[in-house]
């Protein structure tokens, strides 16, 4: 196995759209495929054996894929109506199941701004990937200003 490289690196070292490599590694067709953090930092993202990827694409051609792309989301999930969230943004939202979702909100995008009790704040993607993660406040402080808007919202 050789050096693991980003999802974004590989589509443009072979060539191909982000969107094939990300539902390659999505559908389990690469084996080395795993998300973590990159070793130059970063965010969380797909990691990928670049020579296991160009042995995929040389046993499997490029043009098989090319008439039938895939969309931003997973094909395992059917697309939500204008201004509902997708099955998978759902499926997210489930999977945070340690903390209390305050408020979220569906941009026009498809991205759906999501605040938790812990002071997070994250967005998750119509294709069910999380960015964009920043803490409002932590530990003591949070919980003092919690406490606030909670006797302010109870008057």
């Amino acid at each position: 196995m050789s050096e693991p490289v980003k999802s974004t690196e590989a589509a443009a070292l072979f060539n191909i759209p982000y969107t094939l490599v990300t539902e390659l590694c999505r559908t389990g067709q690469l084996t080395s495929a795993h998300k973590g953090k990159p070793a130059d930092g970063g965010q969380t993202c797909w990691q990928i054996d670049p020579v296991e990827l160009q042995r995929f694409l040389r046993n499997n051609p490029r043009r098989h894929y090319e008439s039938s792309l895939l969309e931003p989301w997973s094909p395992r999930y059917r697309p939500a109506p204008p201004g509902e969230p997708t099955e998978l943004q759902y499926e997210v939202l489930a999977g945070e199941w340690w903390h209390d979702l305050l408020n979220m909100h569906l941009r026009p995008n498809g991205d759906l701004w999501t605040r938790w009790s812990d002071g997070e704040r994250f967005i998750v993607r119509p294709d069910g990937e999380m960015d964009q993660f920043r803490y409002e406040r932590v530990g003591d402080a949070y919980r003092q200003q919690e406490r606030e808007r909670n006797a302010n919202a109870a008057d």
